[in-house]
């Protein structure tokens, strides 16, 4: 069982909101209960994806979109615990609905929602344990 949530950024920005914040606290908080202890006690995890926009250089995207993704996972290690396995990785631009894939070229100007951390919750269902639908 998955559930996700969205971060949104400022165009060159790893900061995370105080509004913001507490809404991916609300979002995790919000979890099923079996979910949470699950993910609390190291047994599913929170996969945490960063992406950026193609405002900047690639190098300069795919190291934004990793101190986005360090950002989030620090915001929900610290509510999860130290038990709390998740895992990060930074796709910079190169997912981005402005970047064409066959020729590596920015083909429209830069998108907003691009500039965005994906979070997604994976419930391990264990033999025997609780089911999340």
């Amino acid at each position: 069982t998955k559930r996700g949530y969205t971060v949104y950024f400022g165009v060159n920005s790893d900061k995370v909101e105080a509004p913001s914040e507490t809404e991916l606290a609300r979002w995790y908080l919000n979890l099923p209960e079996a979910m949470r202890k699950s993910i609390e006690d190291g047994g599913s995890e929170i996969q945490i994806i960063g992406h950026a926009s193609t405002t900047n250089l690639a190098s300069y995207n795919l190291n934004l979109s990793d101190r986005r993704a360090n950002r989030v996972a620090e915001i929900l290690q610290r509510i999860a615990g130290s038990k709390a396995k998740i895992p990060r990785k930074a796709l910079g631009y190169y997912q981005a609905s402005q970047f064409d894939k066959t020729t590596g070229a920015k083909v429209v100007d830069e998108d907003q929602n691009e500039r965005i951390v994906e979070v997604i919750a994976n419930f391990v269902n264990k033999p025997g344990g609780p089911k999340i639908p």
